[in-house]
């Protein structure tokens, strides 16, 4: 299912759900995040919503979310290059790299245009102290976002419109509150073989070397669509 006519399915099925909708499903969805957090994978609000609802079709989560990146593969790569057109080249030669089995080369440019992004819209890194830098920026920036019009389609479903953007404000700050992650975690203080996530610094300063492989590059893939959306993600979603 491509991504609009999986978020057209859940516009329908959010009719259905308002009924008995309770306030707790936002607690299912910061438990869903945080599981994925925990196994090495950023989601955006189209993944959570695409897990909640097909999650049990995997045995493997890693293959649910991959499946889910698959599904609509093209489609992210505009998005990105659509945002920041300088970067296209280099969004280009991540996707690439991927698809050639170059994951080496796809995880390291994944993590630099992360952070060029960031950058871009704050003039700051987005790995500063363990992300506390950037919580602080995008505490603002997705506050904007949820209380925009583009989640009206759905919210406008909800008995109580509010648990949507609650949901989307919890999970994505609880996830940016997190200074302890794989990607962030002081280099000398790990072993790069129990890394769930490759670890940035380890990566982009040549100091690990067994991070290579599929799993992992579709996860940096994740991360860098994770701070796509956080940044851009009232446009795509109004794009679809």
């Amino acid at each position: 299912m491509s991504l609009k006519e999986q978020l057209q399915s859940i516009i329908i099925k959010a009719s259905e759900l308002a009924k008995t909708w309770p306030s707790e499903k936002s607690e299912d969805m910061k438990f869903l995040t945080n599981y994925a957090y925990e196994k090495g994978w950023y989601l955006n609000e189209v993944f959570i919503f695409g897990l909640h609802h097909s999650i049990t079709e995997y045995e493997q989560f890693d293959d649910a979310v991959i499946v889910l990146i698959e599904e609509d593969w093209d489609f992210y790569w505009k998005a990105l290059a659509e945002y920041q057109p300088a970067r296209a080249h280099l969004f280009e030669e991540i996707k690439k790299a991927h698809m050639l089995g170059l994951y080496g080369a796809s995880i390291h440019l994944c993590f630099s245009q992360a952070d060029g992004l960031f950058f871009d819209k704050f003039g700051t890194g987005l790995y500063g102290s363990r992300f506390s830098v950037a919580k602080s920026k995008f505490g603002v920036e997705i506050n904007e976002f949820i209380s925009s019009d583009s989640l009206e389609l759905l919210a406008q479903h909800y008995k109580d419109g509010s648990i949507l953007r609650r949901m989307f404000n919890e999970t994505y700050n609880e996830i940016l509150s997190k200074t302890d992650g794989d990607l962030v975690k002081d280099t000398n203080k790990i072993d790069e073989n129990n890394l769930h996530l490759p670890n940035r610094h380890g990566v982009l300063h040549g100091i690990h070397t067994g991070y290579v492989n599929r799993v992992n590059s579709f996860k940096a893939i994740a991360f860098l669509l994770f701070i796509l959306f956080s940044l851009d993600g009232e446009r795509i979603l109004k794009s679809v």
